[in-house]
């Protein structure tokens, strides 16, 4: 669309919003394309004219609906899935492509194995810059029990349960946020040269386990059971 650099933004606006279909109301923010590979964009402050933001005849110009002010704005894959991670209350599960898992993970390699179980490896892995850890079940069917109980939980967090950040269905995988200090059985046997748990932190750990218990058993309008607590099985965060 032409536009006149006297003109203001705000005089194409209606133009716009009739072009995209959207309601006479929508409210619009307004870019200059300054860069075209990788495209970067400069917001254009709709109450100046095109003149005074310095935009010249055959610039291009991008527009997109304003987001509600309640939402909560990412400039990264990295900086939301760090969000995913350090947000207990977050519902939001993500979809990775096994490509992704093996990327993280350097093909599934043994420096990145953590645990094995006969319920499924275990692996560390990095993606867009967050360390996360990446269950692999061992068959299809305890994948989907697996899924079937981070659904359950979405809706309801607890700081002593682990955050899953989202499902690999191509792996039959499960990835969750990245807990540094190890597992507790690691710990008990001072697995690489890991210091001895006080014995205040073996009674606090003992209270998380128990919270996270008294929280599953009693969700409503299921309780839900772990099936598996031992000590391999539960997690030690930095602090």
């Amino acid at each position: 669309m032409r536009s006149y650099v006297s003109s203001r933004p705000s005089d194409i606006l209606p133009k716009l919003r009739s072009l995209a279909g959207f309601c006479a109301s929508q409210p619009i923010d307004l870019y200059e394309e300054v860069k075209f590979e990788p495209v970067l964009c400069d917001a254009i402050d709709i109450h100046h004219t095109f003149s005074e933001s310095g935009i010249l005849t055959g610039d291009i110009i991008c527009y997109q609906k304003s987001p509600p002010q309640n939402w909560r704005i990412y400039y990264s894959v990295a900086s939301f899935l760090q969000h995913v991670c350090d947000n207990k209350g977050t519902h939001v599960i993500l979809n990775f492509s096994r490509e992704d898992l093996e990327q993280a993970t350097e093909h599934f390699s043994n420096a990145s194995e953590v645990g094995n179980t006969e319920y499924g490896h275990t692996y560390r892995g990095m993606t867009h810059n967050t360390m996360v850890a990446i269950k692999l079940s061992s068959s299809q069917s305890l994948y989907l029990q697996e899924v079937n109980l981070v659904s359950a939980l979405r809706q309801c967090r607890h700081p002593n349960i682990v955050a899953f950040i989202g499902v690999c269905s191509e792996a039959s995988a499960l990835v969750h946020e990245w807990l540094s200090n190890g597992n507790l059985e690691g710990r008990i046997v001072c697995a690489n040269d890991s210091p001895p748990l006080s014995w205040h932190n073996r009674t606090q750990i003992i209270g998380d386990v128990c919270s996270a218990l008294l929280f599953l058993h009693s969700n409503k309008p299921t309780a839900l059971v772990h099936g598996d607590l031992r000590p391999c099985n539960i997690l030690i965060d930095a602090s």
